[in-house]
């Protein structure tokens, strides 16, 4: 990160630092290297260090000192959850030319737990020195852009991960839109290119695009209320808190234009479903109809088909008479006609070599009795058209024999 270490003027601690001085500490900070980071003024070899100012610069007037910061856990994090908010830098001269260098930044506050790890602070020389304490006068302002798309509820969330990537697709200008706040210290005029300055972020790049993560809104939410015990600056979260309360109502609404498109896509698949089931209703009515129809039309066809049979069966039996009578006793015909009048309706089957035809049995009765003569009365003359009383012709009887 990049921290303003000192500014011109009286410090907190009622030592005055010159423009002059600050100007020999950017001199000399090259043949320095790097200044540790420590807690508290009291330490010695033996004391770990907790982070390092790698490099340092400052403004025209060498009225502020800013330097670059690497802070390492868990300073970092209690730095950023506010715990320090408080250092003064050492500046010493050396002994042998009394020029001054910076040789250490101490960060001011409760005291961390032991941790494992740290490199061991080498103080190089020793010298007169000065040490100029300053309150960090950050202050925390919003860039955040709250009509990205929302992105699926069940999308994972990971704040570090996603503010490297919003990073990666579009500068610190993208990650400032997509963070609840950004932290400005005193002298900057632009966004800082320290990712750890960003605080808060709800957003991520999911196949290419920013969306809003719904459970970075609700994790936001959560630590701005005291989740897990968090406590957070109340001047960073009056500036988050707004911001965060737009992304709920804007996630709320995306939810609710979600559910009211799944109500209506369910709505025109039941009407879709109640259309085809009508319709299928109303062609099985048609069907039922229709089906009806040609039952009492097929009723009445066999009706007129059995009328029609009976009609047929009627006069063959009245043929059968006509064939059968004077040529059998009326006994012998009575029963002929009961007899025929039993016969089944299914035509026969007749076989003359390979030729086979079917006959029905009444027309083969009635051409069997067609063919059979009449018995000749007694007394009467079997000569066709002769009758007895016509004159007896001999040459008309040859012919006829």
């Amino acid at each position: 990160m990049k921290l303003v270490l000192a500014r011109a003027g009286l410090a907190d601690n009622g030592k005055r630092l010159t423009p002059e001085i600050i100007r020999e500490v950017v001199e000399t900070f090259p043949e320095v290297g790097e200044a540790p980071v420590t807690v508290g003024h009291t330490f010695a070899d033996y004391m770990p260090a907790f982070g390092w100012v790698r490099s340092v610069w400052a403004n025209e007037d060498y009225t502020l000192l800013f330097g670059d910061v690497d802070l390492l856990p868990p300073l970092k994090d209690f730095y950023e959850a506010g715990y320090y908010r408080k250092w003064s830098v050492g500046i010493y001269k050396r002994p042998r030319d009394g020029k001054r260098y910076l040789r250490h930044l101490a960060f001011l506050g409760a005291v961390p737990p032991a941790i494992k790890g740290l490199s061991v602070i080498r103080m190089a020389e020793g010298g007169d020195g000065e040490v100029f304490e300053f309150a960090d006068r950050a202050r925390f302002v919003s860039r955040a852009k709250t009509d990205w798309p929302v992105a699926e509820r069940s999308t994972p969330w990971d704040a570090d991960s996603a503010k490297k990537r919003l990073v990666e697709k579009g500068g610190y200008e993208l990650l400032a839109k997509c963070c609840g706040a950004v932290e400005i210290h005193e002298g900057e005029s632009g966004l800082p290119e320290a990712i750890s300055r960003y605080h808060f972020p709800f957003c991520d790049v999911i196949d290419g695009r920013v969306k809003i993560v719904p459970k970075a809104v609700s994790s936001g939410l959560g630590y701005l209320h005291g989740a897990r015990k968090v406590s957070v600056r109340e001047d960073l979260a009056r500036v988050v808190r707004p911001v965060f309360e737009r992304l709920k109502k804007r996630i709320e609404k995306e939810v609710e234009m979600a559910d009211i498109e799944t109500l209506k896509k369910e709505n025109a698949e039941l009407k879709a479903r109640l259309e085809e089931l009508e319709r299928k209703l109303s062609e099985a009515e048609a069907e039922r109809a229709e089906f009806s129809d040609l039952k009492g039309e097929l009723e009445r066809l066999r009706a007129e088909f059995a009328e029609a049979r009976e009609r047929l069966k009627r006069e063959r039996l009245s043929r059968l008479r006509e064939a059968a009578e004077g040529k059998l006793p009326k006994e012998a015909l009575d029963k002929l006609l009961a007899f025929a009048d039993r016969l089944p309706g299914e035509p026969l089957e007749f076989s003359d070599g390979e030729k086979k035809e079917k006959r029905d049995p009444l027309e083969v009765l009635t051409e069997i009795f067609s063919a059979l003569p009449k018995p000749v009365a007694e007394g009467a003359l079997a000569m066709g058209d002769v009758k007895p009383e016509d004159d007896f012709d001999p040459a008309k009887m040859a012919q006829k024999l």
